[in-house]
């Protein structure tokens, strides 16, 4: 990059630009800003970040730039998550591990409230109002207390959601904290391996650390999930207001028609007109009220659909919290205090029984290939940073094209239609021959139209730009990716070529050599140890996400029962028709004689309604009677899973016990033999066992040593 100090002032004005307008940048958008309007050759990547926070700390620690530039994932501060790169860089390790372990407790703090989002998905309280006699009459209290029941399960769902993304971003985020860390023995391990080949020679045998990919960890897919319920929420939400509508209004209907029927029903049988029209009025209220029954019971089969939609996504979101916790467990108990330990302590004892004696080798000549090839190591270390960085946005554009492009899949119908409606301005002909009225019609059109429209059109067309631009810069990335990979295998090819020159040109006394094989085993064994450290690796089932349970469907046999009893009473209450109508006829001292038409079309009608009130019950209990199955089904489920993961955490625990004891030993240490052995201990590796006819081999270069 050209002059970084200008570079510095257009990253400060970019964050005070946001910082004015409350809104955030990410590193993308700062890498294009730069490429376009100031004309800077660069590319979204980690030697962006270092750019960026040496632009915070030449502005003494510029809170705009901390505050107004954040990751590509939108999720945290890049200042913030560029310092622990930036300490280790300046080999102050006890204030990365700091770094890290704030954002160890934010994380278990993130997964305690998500799991109390989970804990409370069904907590709802109903507002005592809801069963009111106006509402009670009405018959909308039931309807009513389902779209209240659903509005506050869906508010909770939204919590339960967040929840989970917190804690998710907040687990990557330590991840990513791990693997900068684990960057930091690599190197080490690095420098010391390749400076014992540069005295043995062939003998000595480096096997590449292989590194676990972070970048495979899979997360579940909450947008998906939540999307599709806000569709059934609003679903079940439009449904209930159309039916407390239609109920309101056939409840309206009902109380006006008492004075017609008054006047229609003077002299109905012999005990006057008030009777007759006293059982027409309940028996068209008792209709109503069975109507509205109906009604909510129809919505109460959608609620429990509903409520079994968010059982299953709870119970997704619960089980993959567990994992989240392992690896978080993981984590903070076993790999991160491995890789801080080796990265404080491991240079004392490397220094003082190799170090010393390897720097009076390099005489000479030798001492400036020394020096281009820890140039070379460097940049090593820094093309592992950028590689890791371009294969987390790559995995990030991945994630979000396909959510964007699904968006617009899913609505590309809505945006033909809305932009197909859209007002058509009148051409200058048309103008001059309405004398301007059709330009105002015009400008009317439109303005309505936007106001329908404008909001969604935008939001539509915005994500085709993201799509766009998502799709560069993952285009950016992999191509940066590929070069960084070139570039890192030229470098390892370097290492090589100065290898053999070191051999060449080494003079390297027997007595040198000997003094070196007296720590070999020591110094082979230590490096091991970083080595696994850097290998470190998670179970499969802590990378793929905890898969759904599946419920078995009622049998054959209750399905078959329910839909029994549902026809038993359907036709129960059909053949006791007759004696509902005498029984009501009677209550009101009237006889089969004194019943006019209308009198026995509303009984008949009643009847019906009655009967299909208590068809559609049954099936209702067929849903709940599925609902309490999967209910069954989930809490055995989940009990298996949280005992399952209780003992993968037991297991970490007994770890840790053994880990924190060799911890006390290594920091407690007084000499290097005990240090030495306590970080060897550290990664459960065993020491390299050599025999005195093995140093003679490796000296005749008889013998390889892999490491």
């Amino acid at each position: 990059m050209r002059d970084e100090k200008k570079i510095y002032e257009y990253i400060k004005d970019i964050a005070e630009y946001s910082i004015r307008n409350n809104e955030t940048i990410s590193r993308a958008d700062v890498a294009y800003i730069l490429r376009t309007d100031k004309k800077v050759k660069c590319s979204d990547g980690a030697e962006l970040s270092g750019v960026i926070y040496r632009a915070y700390k030449a502005y003494d620690s510029s809170e705009a730039i901390k505050k107004a530039i954040v990751t590509n994932n939108g999720t945290m501060s890049l200042v913030d998550q560029y310092e622990l790169n930036a300490q280790l860089e300046l080999g102050n390790t006890s204030k990365a591990l700091a770094l890290v372990q704030d954002d160890l407790n934010s994380t278990s703090d993130f997964i305690n409230e998500a799991k109390r989002s989970v804990n409370d998905a069904f907590s709802i309280e109903l507002a005592s109002d809801l069963n009111s006699l106006h509402k009670w009459l009405q018959g909308t209290n039931g309807i009513d207390a389902i779209r209240t029941k659903s509005s506050a399960l869906m508010q909770n769902y939204g919590k339960m959601v967040d929840g989970y993304v917190s804690a998710e971003l907040s687990v990557k985020n330590i991840v990513h904290d791990f693997v900068e860390l684990r960057n930091g023995v690599q190197s080490v391990f690095l420098q010391y391996s390749n400076a014992l080949v540069d005295v043995f020679g062939n003998a000595i045998k480096v096997v590449a650390p292989k590194l676990f990919d972070f970048d495979s960890i899979q997360w579940l897919d909450v947008n998906a999930m939540q999307k599709q319920i806000q569709l059934d929420f609003n679903k079940l939400d439009e449904n209930c207001t159309l039916l407390l509508g239609e109920i309101a209004d056939h409840y309206q209907k009902t109380v006006d028609q008492l004075p017609v029927w008054m006047k229609m029903n003077k002299a109905i049988g012999p005990k006057g007109g008030i009777y007759g029209t006293l059982v027409m009025g309940v028996l068209s209220y008792l209709h109503h009220w069975m109507d509205a029954q109906e009604k909510t019971v129809q919505m109460q089969r959608e609620y429990v659909e509903f409520e079994s939609s968010i059982k299953k996504d709870r119970q997704q979101i619960n089980s993959d919290l567990m994992r989240l916790a392992t690896i978080h467990k993981v984590l903070n108990d076993l790999y991160i205090p491995k890789a801080d330990a080796f990265l404080r302590l491991c240079n004392s004892v490397l220094s003082d029984d190799l170090q010393k004696l390897l720097d009076s080798l390099y005489t000479g000549g030798l001492g400036t290939i020394k020096l281009e090839r820890e140039a070379v190591l460097k940049r090593m270390a820094e093309l592992e940073s950028s590689i890791n960085d371009h294969m987390e946005n790559i995995a990030l554009y991945d994630s979000q094209l396909i959510e964007w492009q699904g968006m617009l899949d899913s609505q590309k119908d809505n945006y033909d239609r809305v932009i197909n409606d859209k007002p058509n301005e009148p051409g200058v002909m048309k103008r001059l021959f309405t004398l301007g009225m059709a330009q105002k019609n015009y400008q009317k059109e439109l303005s309505e139209w936007n106001d329908q429209n404008g909001r969604f059109v935008s939001a539509y067309e915005e994500t085709i730009m993201d799509v766009y631009e998502g799709s560069e810069d993952k285009k950016s990335h992999t191509e940066q990716l590929k070069k960084d990979k070139a570039e890192y295998e030229a470098c390892k090819n370097q290492l090589k070529a100065f290898r053999e020159k070191i051999t060449e040109q080494l003079e390297c006394s027997p007595q040198q050599k000997l003094e070196i094989l007296k720590s070999l085993k020591n110094l082979i064994s230590l490096l091991q140890a970083g080595k696994s450290i850097i290998e470190s690796k998670l179970d499969e089932r802590l990378v793929q996400v905890t898969s759904e349970t599946n419920i078995a469907p009622l049998s054959a046999e209750v399905e078959s029962n329910l839909r029994q009893f549902a026809k038993s009473v359907f036709e129960e209450i059909k053949e006791e028709g007759g004696t509902v109508t005498h029984a009501l006829l009677k209550d009101f001292g009237l006889s089969e004689g004194d019943v006019t038409v209308e009198i026995d079309q509303s009984l008949s009608d009643t009847v019906e309604k009655a009967t299909e009130l208590v068809k559609n019950w049954s099936y209702l209990q067929t849903e709940q009677m599925k609902s309490q199955l999967e209910d069954a089904v989930y809490r055995q489920e989940m009990e298996r899973m949280k005992q399952e993961f209780q003992a993968t955490m037991s297991t970490i625990d007994k770890k840790n016990k053994v880990l924190l004891e060799v911890l006390k030993r290594a920091n407690t240490a007084t000499d290097i033999d005990t240090l030495r052995n306590a970080l060897i201990d550290l990664a459960g590796v065993e020491s390299e066992q050599l025999s005195v006819a093995d140093l003679e081999a490796i000296l005749k270069g008889e013998k390889k040593l892999e490491i």
